[in-house]
């Protein structure tokens, strides 16, 4: 079955919203960075109170091989390449370099609380991160890690407190998200066709599985002390 229902995801998008009003608030990241032939995703989640309940505001960034971008048979990727809302990158491969040189980049104008990776494919960039000061954690993805902050993703979103910018890449791979539960009700991200990308809709998904611990009231660090999970 499709996972998010999109009239409400679309409810909660604004073309207008921007990052400044949140600095100061907790900062969440994420990244799924796929394979270098494909859609790279890194997710930024700001908790913000309002009204006395935990509101989400997501900022997406997706990248792409410029070889891809460029193909004609993709002509939404070519639409969104021209927009702004892909980032096409390097010549036939993503440049995962300009990732993490964003993410540092980001990270010295507003501290993020962690950065959360799959760990596939990331040891380079997790160690440079690292480098830098950044806390970085891996999350594995499976539905013992993912089910829970998947529903919490769809139920806020349905609540009117998780908030996004509107980008259209990132609508796309939220709609391509399909879920099939186990017989113990647990869920996780799937997608139909490899052409349904949902790596911005993972790295959501896994930004959210940390910043919901906030509504604990307890130190992740206190209660988890490894950053591996």
């Amino acid at each position: 079955d499709a996972w998010m229902n999109m009239e409400w995801w679309n409810r909660q998008g604004d073309p207008k919203l921007r990052e400044e009003p949140f600095k100061g608030c907790p900062c969440y990241a994420a990244v799924d960075l796929a394979a270098k032939l494909d859609i790279a995703a890194r997710v930024k989640v700001y908790v913000k109170e309002v009204d006395g309940e935990a509101h989400y505001y997501a900022f997406g960034r997706f990248y792409v091989p410029e070889s891809i971008g460029e193909d004609p048979s993709k002509r939404h990727y070519q639409g969104w390449v021209h927009d702004g809302h892909l980032i096409a990158t390097g010549d036939d491969m993503t440049d995962y370099r300009r990732i993490r040189d964003e993410l540092i980049d980001d990270h010295r104008a507003h501290a993020f609380l962690e950065v959360a990776f799959d760990p596939w494919g990331a040891t380079q960039i997790t160690q440079d991160l690292q480098d830098e000061g950044i806390t970085v954690l891996t999350v594995d993805q499976n539905a013992r890690n993912l089910s829970d902050p998947m529903k919490s993703v769809e139920a806020l979103t349905k609540a009117g407190r998780l908030h996004h910018d509107g980008n259209p890449c990132f609508s796309w791979q939220i709609s391509n998200v399909t879920v099939r539960e186990d017989a113990n009700e647990n869920i996780f991200p799937r997608k139909e066709k490899p052409e349904n990308k949902i790596d911005g809709a993972s790295a959501l998904i896994t930004a959210m599985s940390r910043a919901l611990l906030m509504d604990t009231g307890t130190s992740i660090y206190e209660s988890r002390g490894v950053l591996v999970v």
